[in-house]
């Protein structure tokens, strides 16, 4: 979908150019007149000479002059390419043949294009009149290609005929040198002075034949000049037409549709493929050069762009390659960092053929069409990451206030004075900007999605031009420092756009997170200002919650320490926004799985933030959160439900009762009851909260599926199965359709219905959820995750009830020791390996270390949830089942208990 519709403000062709010439001719004579007179009048004050006819006689003269050159430039303009007058020199004569020099020996990876146009000089295939243009950034190879097709047609017998549209003057003595080809010498004089159409009588005569021919118009980047006076290209009766006797094939970087007509055929051509890129390098250096690998692997580093493959294998070929002891192609990627200028910006003949300044000609064009803001966009892409931006990241309203973007408003006050800066642009004036640079190529549109989660339009340049910039912002400190400061507004304005609790913008977050990362510099003496660094740490922590809420723990937490790192390198240990980052290391951490060293991290920033902030301070309540809910997953369930109940007071009284971050502390003090078996008060808390939560925030939201989830646990827990089941199949179906099957949440609510399955006795149900969910956990997480272990655990479990012993002994014992170290010797999770290894140890015939061993667990339980909790009277049953107590006959007790069996619930950050 295109970024604007047609803009019918733009100029016509030809008058951009009057405006030029009226700038460029009256004006300065105008104003030197001015000067002149000025000071004529001036002195004749100071020596009394006054006199005001003189001074009307003045102004009289000034009129008249301003006016003839303001006519005289209006009257030079002639609107489009125009035939020199009569009595002018002749043009430099160009010739209508195709530059066969720079043909390359073979052509790679654009086979498919070749195609299309060989085909449209078939003689034996009808066509409809069209016109073909490719397009691209430039040095994508469009020449090159151009050239291959002239080849080809050339071989075929086709009469083929080359013009250059690079400037006015090329295009007029390429029509005069094709008209004197085409036309009688008469007609072609004629035409030079302007009795006849020059571009018609060319076209007269071409339409007029009945062989086949090419007509190409090369490097046409300003396709107003193809129009004719007071027309469009897209009008057809210009320099180049649709035409159905031949192939007209135009060369240019601008790819807009609508400024070529409905009739043309656009071919945009992009990278080359990895494969196609070796192929280039390897003819063109040599294959002593290095190794396929070693082709591909310069190849994408230089982007599969032709132009930047081309200069690549005619350095490894020079002597000046030889000289410098570069001769690989390893080598020359290798020196490619530390000389990127140097090698890839030497042009062989002109600007155009070097790969560092040819983007630079078509930010030329642009500004001389209006578009100022062009250059200053592409030099913000250098300031980010060479990866898809979201355009809702570009916002206008930010640009417009950014010193990269603003222009000090009209005012006595300089603007350092007043404080004010104009917009550079509005905001359809933004939009123009944007299409215009994906219409030349500069910039690509991308829509990436991620499964069910809405695609985010994106703009993405190439790398190499990318990284061209990225050098340039580097190497100027003045806009090095004005780049990073509207990065840092634009991140920051960007990590509040969404929530990162709602599941549907988790793509968005992941878009976000290379650019937040590119922002900060982890070096001490950070470089932008206290108040810019304070609001982009924020933004990397926002957007490491939003990646947590993703599922993405490992960027997460890579974000998020770099946070860390920056703070503490540029602000005080207390600084609020350092202690933030830290919270979010320990947050990242925690999702992880280490708990214990985010439980510490998170206790000492609580400590500083009750010296520095005060109680209610939102920084504060999170991290009261936070240590609440790391309490209740180690198993301290007095200090959580301590913890809960503080922080809900404090919530209430600053927010509200209905307040989001209220009743998600709500959902968790009725977790934290029901890990305690106190169901009839987690049930009635849980009642209370999704009554608020679906009022509040609606049933698709994060948190009230999160509520239910929990309380479908807690069903289950009292043994209530049936009701248990069918509430976790809703969640497990709405998890699965808002972030997909493989989304953490999703992954642990189908854990918990293989744990209802197990503790109803439908072991084959409950190992097929398992063996499904370890899948997902072992890509996503890795093996040595708490929520895999669990896994891993309760697919050992079944095995041992189902007879499966020696595949139990492997699994059992491995499980206990990491979660031990993981965990701790006294986690409920821990706890719970620990007995099921004993209960198998028991089947194997050692009793005495199964007593032991379970006699050890039970004193655990009943010091940290009483002798009458489930887990407690479970142990028991196992103690009394051994054999040197049970009686014949008597069952065995299951091993999961109708109490909490989750070591790592879910958790959806707020």
């Amino acid at each position: 979908m295109p970024l604007r519709e047609t803009d019918d403000s733009r100029p016509a062709p030809g008058k951009g150019r009057a405006v030029a010439r009226l700038t460029r001719q009256g004006l300065p004579a105008g104003l030197s007149a001015l000067l002149a007179v000025g000071a004529g009048l001036l002195t004749n004050l100071l020596t009394s000479g006054w006199s005001w006819p003189l001074a009307i006689a003045f102004a009289v003269l000034i009129g008249v002059y301003v006016g003839y050159e303001i006519w005289r430039a209006s009257r030079d303009d002639a609107g489009g390419p125009a035939a020199p007058p009569a009595g002018a020199p002749t043009p430099q004569r160009r010739s209508v043949v195709p530059p066969w020099g720079l043909l390359p020996a073979k052509m790679h990876g654009r086979d498919e294009v070749l195609r299309t146009l060989s085909a449209v000089l078939d003689p034996g295939v009808a066509h409809e009149a069209q016109l073909h243009v490719l397009c691209g950034l430039g040095g994508s190879g469009k020449t090159t290609v151009a050239l291959s097709t002239a080849d080809a047609a050339r071989r075929s017998g086709a009469l083929v005929w080359w013009i250059s549209a690079r400037d006015e003057t090329s295009l007029v003595s390429s029509l005069i040198d094709l008209a004197a080809e085409l036309a009688t010498p008469e007609e072609t004089a004629q035409a030079r002075v302007g009795v006849r159409s020059l571009t018609d009588l060319v076209w007269r005569h071409i339409e007029a034949r009945t062989d086949r021919w090419l007509l190409v118009v090369d490097n046409a980047d300003r396709p107003e000049l193809l129009a004719p006076d007071g027309g469009q290209v897209s009008h057809g009766n210009g320099v180049v037409r649709p035409a159905s006797g031949g192939l007209v094939l135009v060369t240019s970087r601008v790819g807009n549709a609508e400024v070529w007509g409905n009739r043309a055929v656009l071919h945009p051509l992009g990278r080359l493929s990895s494969d196609a890129s070796a192929r280039v390098l390897l003819d063109a250096a040599g294959a002593a050069a290095g190794s396929d690998g070693d082709a591909v692997a310069l190849g994408e580093r230089l982007g599969g762009l032709p132009l930047a493959l081309r200069a690549a294998g005619r350095y490894l070929s020079s002597t000046a390659a030889r000289l410098d002891g570069v001769t690989t192609f390893a080598e020359y990627r290798r020196l490619l960092e530390e000389r990127f200028t140097t090698l890839l910006g030497r042009p062989s003949a002109e600007p155009r053929e070097a790969v560092v300044s040819t983007w630079e000609l078509t930010l030329d064009l642009l500004a001389e069409q209006g578009d100022d803001a062009a250059r200053k966009i592409m030099r913000l892409f250098g300031g980010l990451a060479p990866e898809p931006v979201p355009i809702a990241m570009l916002d206008q309203s930010v640009l417009d206030r950014s010193l990269l973007f603003g222009r000090p408003a009209r005012g006595w006050l300089p603007s350092w004075a007043s404080g004010r800066h104009r917009p550079v642009y509005d905001p359809q004036a933004h939009s123009r900007v944007l299409s215009d640079l994906c219409d030349f190529g500069l910039l690509d549109r991308t829509t990436p999605a991620s499964g069910p989660a809405p695609a985010v339009p994106c703009l993405v340049a190439h790398p190499l031009v990318a990284e061209t910039n990225a050098r340039m912002v580097r190497d100027d400190a003045k806009l090095g420092r004005e780049v990073r400061g509207t990065v840092a507004a634009l991140l920051t304005q960007a990590s509040r756009r969404y929530d990162p609790e709602d599941p549907s913008t988790s793509l968005w977050w992941a878009l976000l997170a290379p650019h937040a990362e590119q922002a900060v510099d982890v070096t001490p003496g950070h470089r932008g200002s206290r108040r810019e660094l304070r609001l982009l740490i924020r933004a990397l922590c926002t957007v490491s919650r939003g990646l947590c809420g993703a599922g993405d723990y490992l960027t997460a937490h890579v974000l998020a320490e770099r946070a860390r790192q920056v703070a503490a390198h540029n602000l005080t240990a207390d600084d609020p926004a350092a202690l933030v980052a830290r919270c979010h290391v320990a947050d990242a951490v925690a999702h992880l799985g280490d708990y214990a060293t985010a439980l510490e991290e998170y206790r000492e920033v609580l400590t500083v933030q009750r010296q520095r902030l005060k109680r209610d301070h939102p920084d504060a309540l999170r991290t009261r959160r936070e240590l609440a809910w790391l309490q209740a997953l180690r198993g301290m369930y007095t200090e959580a439900e301590a913890g809960y109940r503080e922080l809900l007071d404090l919530q209430r009284h600053r927010l509200g009762a209905e307040h989001p971050d209220a009743l998600r502390s709500q959902s968790d003090l009725a977790f934290v009851l029901a890990f305690q078996d106190r169901f009839d008060e987690a049930e009635q808390e849980y009642r209370d909260v999704l009554a608020r939560q679906r009022r509040v925030l609606g049933d698709g939201h994060g948190n009230t599926i999160r509520t239910r989830h929990y309380r479908a646990h807690a069903l289950a827990s009292a043994g209530r199965f049936e009701e248990a089941e069918q509430e976790l199949r809703l969640v497990y179906e709405a998890r699965t359709a808002q972030r997909g099957p493989k989304h953490p949440d999703a992954v642990r609510t189908r854990q918990e219905l293989g744990w209802v399955a197990a503790i109803q006795g439908r072991y084959e149900d409950a190992e097929e959820h398992w063996r499904a969910v370890l899948d997902v956990l072992r890509d996503t997480v890795g093996a040595d995750h708490v929520d895999t272990l669990r896994t891993r655990h309760d697919l050992a479990a079944i095995a041992a009830v189902r007879g499966r012993y020696a595949e139990a002994q492997r699994e059992l014992p491995l499980i206990v020791e990491q979660r031990r170290r993981l965990l701790g010797p006294e986690h409920p999770a821990t706890l719970r390996a620990r007995r099921n290894l004993a209960w198998l140890n028991a089947e194997l015939g050692d009793d005495a270390a199964a007593e032991a061993e379970l006699r050890t667990i039970l004193a655990v339980w009943r010091r940290t949830s009483g002798p009458s909790s489930a887990e407690a009277r479970l142990t028991e049953a196992h103690i009394e089942a051994l054999p040197k107590h049970r009686r014949p006959g008597e069952p065995r007790p299951p091993l999961w208990a109708t109490g909490y069996q989750t070591a790592a619930p879910d958790r959806t950050e707020a």
